[in-house]
């Protein structure tokens, strides 16, 4: 239209569209590339935040076997925590969250700043070592690049990350997860064993309130 009526001359046009196809190659190129393209800016992006954790970073790595590796330590995570020094099973957290890196960090919990996605965090968590890794997080792409980087890797030991249906969970499967939790179906089962043992015992229910908000009185690691 603009070219018929003169308002636009055929360089221009030629121009425009050779933009346009420049722009979706490049956009293509770039979503292709993405993660190579992130450890390239990784470094400057979490710089000023990483550089604050980097000795602490260096002190958890040290003799690093056999332990697990735990991806987010919100709600879920901070149970397993809290299991996994009981036991006295060697571990190490990773969490992209800088306030509950410090909460962890000084409650003495060994963790690492970083995210996920960024091969270099990954090389952190001496994988080659890990007894198990478990994902908390509740994202069905993170997981499912973090099974591909394993993958990758070679990494040997069982992984558990999490769904948040049926759907995804078969997703995770195919793509290599060993065990899928959703956390729905967890709280079903959960229930089904209370019921199971305690159906008719009024007194396990009207003992419940005191004894589980002493529970959430202690929580110190996770958010809420």
């Amino acid at each position: 239209m603009g070219l018929e009526l003169g308002v636009v001359s055929g360089s221009v046009l030629t121009v425009i569209a050779l933009s346009t196809i420049l722009s979706i190659v490049g956009s293509s190129v770039m979503i292709f590339n993405s993660r190579n393209i992130y450890r390239v800016l990784s470094k400057s992006l979490v710089f000023f935040e990483r550089k604050r954790h980097l000795k602490e970073e260096e002190d958890v790595k040290k003799d690093l076997k056999d332990h697990v590796v735990l991806l987010g330590a919100h709600q879920v995570g901070e149970r397993v925590i809290n299991f996994l020094k009981k036991e006295k099973i060697p571990f190490l957290v990773l969490d992209f969250n800088p306030h509950q890196v410090e909460v962890l960090s000084q409650a003495g919990v060994p963790v690492i700043f970083g995210d996920m996605s960024d091969p270099e965090v990954l090389d952190l968590l001496n994988l080659s070592k890990a007894r198990l890794v478990i994902s908390t997080v509740p994202n069905l792409s993170d997981n499912k690049l973090l099974i591909e980087d394993l993958n990758n890797l070679n990494v040997d030991a069982p992984v558990i990350v999490r769904g948040e249906n049926s759907k995804e969970a078969k997703s995770l499967y195919k793509a290599g997860a060993d065990l899928v939790y959703i956390p729905d179906v967890v709280s079903g089962e959960f229930l089904v064993e209370i019921f199971k043992d305690h159906l008719s015992d009024r007194d396990y229910f009207k003992a419940r309130p005191k004894i589980e908000l002493e529970k959430l009185s202690r929580k110190t690691l996770a958010w809420g």
